[in-house]
């Protein structure tokens, strides 16, 4: 795991560990602080990517995360299909948008499970 990507996990994990359970003023008054200790560290220029790893793990609070990975935004109405199937098995949906998946979808299950279904996967696997 490269420095940069290890670094923000941790901040990320040590940022969802103090909001657990936290009111609404202690979240304000802990965010502020590490926002405060980021700086100190001079780590601010990651703050972007702490952020999106914090909210892969908050979400991951209430469930296994099932990751979709699309070149654009889902529809709204295939948004809400796939959440209802996937929240009724358990998962918590997390949407990322990667350009270079060019159109399909690939979706991640937890850990585990990997269904790649996009058309840079599809290039690549008629290439080998």
């Amino acid at each position: 795991m490269p420095a940069i990507q290890h670094k923000t996990t941790v901040y990320a994990r040590l940022l969802v560990e103090a909001l657990r359970d936290a009111s609404p003023k202690a979240v304000a008054m802990r965010v502020a602080n590490f926002k405060k200790m980021l700086k100190r560290a001079n780590d601010l220029k990651i703050a972007g990517k702490v952020v999106k790893e914090f909210e892969r793990l908050w979400a991951a609070r209430d469930g296994v995360v099932a990751e979709v990975v699309v070149a654009r935004p889902l529809g709204s109405a295939a948004r809400k299909k796939l959440e209802t199937r996937l929240k009724a098995k358990g998962y918590v949906v997390a949407e990322r948008i990667d350009p270079r998946v060019i159109g399909g979808v690939a979706l991640r299950l937890g850990s585990d499970v990997l269904v790649d279904g996009t058309i840079t996967n599809k290039l690549q696997r008629l290439r080998e």
